[in-house]
């Protein structure tokens, strides 16, 4: 669950809603029966490039290990990085370009020193993340309730859920890349318990939870916040500023003002955010640098890649290598747009939707693939109905 993109989702509106519920059957569904069936059978280090190169051959591998790590440094300094400086900007003091520059260095490499210490350290980052993240949205939820028995709520009727595809063909992509991860766990495979066993309860919980944290945020925005005031990067922070009212402060016509208890917790509220961002980075980047560390011991990256710290247990050079592209990205891009958030977020997320798209094009076809070639491998997990 990533909080960067609640804002982008809910600014097309109801339709959003109904678009996430319609991606949820037929991409949600039919991705965790792949993730499935090759977290399984194929529990191996490294995870989508094994499969791939067993499907596909090494030169497809090479090209799935170098999108799917790559893109998670860009995601880093971009849509997490500059959300994470919008919610500080918002709740505690409007950070300057070189106050941007500052935070979002600190940020980054926060990031990756936690990627670095040993996993059974840095699962500590990702998990307490993952709980803030959850506790978070449950919070605004209920919030949500208490705000609309007090003030009402925004409203709209039931014909804005009514879907058409120009909004289809603008918020898919961000669908798509708020519920993928299913695969990033095999990434590691060999450092968990019993992948075997493990790997097709993991994707339905983390499915179910998936629905629930997207859907009722969504909805609790777009039912809070006006269409004016829905936007990529604030979209989820002016609702959580708007409706912590109740616990102290009064709304304006350009927006809410809190003081007291609202205050103090929107503060807190607002540091679980940047935690929860930066977990999210953590999460995907112990995944996917040990997918190109393994593609650099396979021969398919620079062989530098493929060093694991024999006292971390951790693929040291390529986590170092994200923090320098993310570096890279941070510097190059508040350059280009001089601190321009809404164009820093759109054109970062861009580029990462694009890449990863580029990685599901070869790991989806290597399920039909392998069943083929490699059909007396043993599936303990095998996607029903045939071939």
């Amino acid at each position: 669950i990533v909080l960067d993109t609640l804002g982008a989702v809910s600014s097309y509106g109801a339709q959003s809603f109904t678009w996430l519920i319609v991606m949820v059957v037929f991409f949600l569904v039919p991705y965790g029966l792949i993730t499935a069936e090759l977290g399984t059978a194929f529990a191996e280090e490294g995870g989508p490039y094994v499969w791939v190169k067993l499907a596909f051959g090494r030169a497809a591998a090479a090209v799935v290990a170098t999108m799917y790590w790559v893109d998670n440094p860009i995601w880093l300094a971009g849509t997490l990085a500059i959300t994470a400086m919008a919610a500080f900007s918002t709740f505690f003091v409007e950070l300057s370009l070189s106050w941007q520059y500052v935070f979002g260095l600190l940020f980054i490499w926060a990031g990756i020193a936690s990627v670095i210490t040993a996993l059974k350290f840095g699962k500590w980052v990702a998990t307490i993340g993952a709980a803030i993240r959850i506790f978070l949205i449950a919070f605004f939820t209920v919030t949500v309730l208490i705000y609309a028995g007090e003030h009402g709520l925004h409203g709209f009727g039931a014909g804005a859920f009514k879907p058409t595809w120009l909004v289809f063909l603008a918020a898919a992509p961000i669908l798509i890349f708020n519920l993928e991860g299913f695969e990033l766990p095999s990434a590691a495979s060999e450092e968990l318990v019993n992948p075997k066993r493990d790997v097709p309860f993991a994707v339905l919980r983390s499915g179910i939870g998936t629905l629930l944290f997207y859907g009722i945020p969504v909805l609790a925005i777009l039912l809070v916040l006006p269409p004016s005031r829905l936007s990529n990067v604030g979209g989820f922070l002016d609702a959580l500023q708007q409706v912590f009212v109740v616990y102290g402060g009064h709304l304006t016509s350009s927006g809410a003002v809190l003081t007291g208890a609202g205050k103090v917790l929107a503060d807190i509220a607002a540091i679980g955010v940047i935690i929860g961002l930066l977990s999210s980075a953590v999460t995907w980047l112990i995944g996917s640098d040990r997918a190109q560390a393994v593609a650099g011991y396979d021969g398919a990256a620079p062989r530098a890649f493929g060093y694991f710290s024999k006292r971390l247990g951790t693929p040291i050079v390529v986590n170092l290598v994200s923090g320098v592209v993310s570096t890279i990205v941070l510097i190059l891009t508040l350059q280009l747009t001089s601190g321009n958030t809404a164009k820093y977020f759109s054109a970062t997320l861009g580029v990462v939707i694009s890449m990863v798209t580029m990685v599901y094009l070869l790991i989806f076809p290597a399920v039909i693939k392998l069943r083929y070639s490699h059909p007396d491998v043993p599936r303990p997990y095998r996607i029903p109905f045939g071939k």
